[in-house]
């Protein structure tokens, strides 16, 4: 089973940004490691037609799943060449309304399950001098109403980001807002919006939705793909920046614009 290929592990594959970076990933020789709590048709039939991809169907929170990819890595030769956290979860709650269990929860998912699979990771991406990509939120540095537990989880991924690169140097890591993307994240927000959100950010949203404002989800992908296989990293950036995909140092990454 070990492999000359690079080793790619992305979670939340199964739908929106995390599906679309797939779609990329299948088109170089490499192995895609891939996590999902469930397996849509789209992402089925590219698992059936790639032989390359080693997928788990499960919660990323749970640590059995970290394990589990880990063992494959060994298997694979030993190396990580980037991960790709995705997966997140975003409820809409005034904070007297959530109760701390859903705290818990989304930071389960959109926190610790990154630490977990990270910590474990990082032998295997100091081998590679390897890439940890953290797909962050504007959120995270300017929290809106009904969004707490979720601002929260993704300012703490901001700051793991920022001491993962402090302290591991081999490792190049960024925190990357993908900006306002059209997928079934924004279909959910739309819906549940009305339990936390103030006026003008309903207004807001629900604008992006009608004024066709909303990017593909292929355009944050193709950065997430490029800065995990590119041979060269962006210049004038720094390990442990959080950074927006419209960014112009990210521009020569970003093969995929929204119409």
């Amino acid at each position: 089973m070990a492999s000359k290929d690079p080793v790619y592990i992305i979670t939340g594959a199964s739908k929106g940004i995390g599906l679309e970076a797939l779609k990329y990933f299948v088109t170089i020789p490499c192995n895609i490691i891939t996590v999902s709590r469930s397996i849509p048709e789209e992402l089925s039939k590219i698992l059936d037609a790639h032989k390359n991809i080693y997928h788990f169907c499960g919660n990323v929170s749970d640590t059995e799943i970290s394990d589990i990819i880990i063992e494959t890595v060994e298997k694979l030769g030993g190396k990580i060449n980037a991960i790709v956290h995705n997966v997140g979860v975003a409820p809409i709650l005034k904070i007297q309304d959530t109760p701390v269990e859903v705290w818990k929860r989304v930071f389960d998912i959109n926190f610790f399950s990154m630490v977990d699979l990270t910590q474990k990771a990082l032998p295997f991406l100091r081998n590679a001098k390897g890439r940890v990509l953290f797909v962050s939120s504007g959120v995270a540095v300017k929290g809106k109403q009904g969004w707490s537990a979720y601002s929260c989880s993704k300012a703490s991924i901001n700051m793991f980001a920022q001491v993962l690169a402090d302290e591991e140097p081999d490792v190049f890591t960024l925190a990357i807002r993908p900006g306002v993307v059209n997928t079934s994240m924004q279909e959910y927000i739309r819906e549940q919006m009305k339990n936390g959100f103030s006026k003008e950010d309903i207004e807001l949203f629900e604008n992006y939705n009608k004024e066709k404002k909303l990017k593909d989800p292929k355009e944050p992908a193709s950065v997430l793909f490029n800065l995990a296989t590119k041979e060269k990293l962006p210049e004038k950036c720094t390990s442990g920046e959080f950074i927006s995909i419209d960014d112009e140092r990210l521009a020569s990454y970003k093969t995929f614009k929204s119409q």
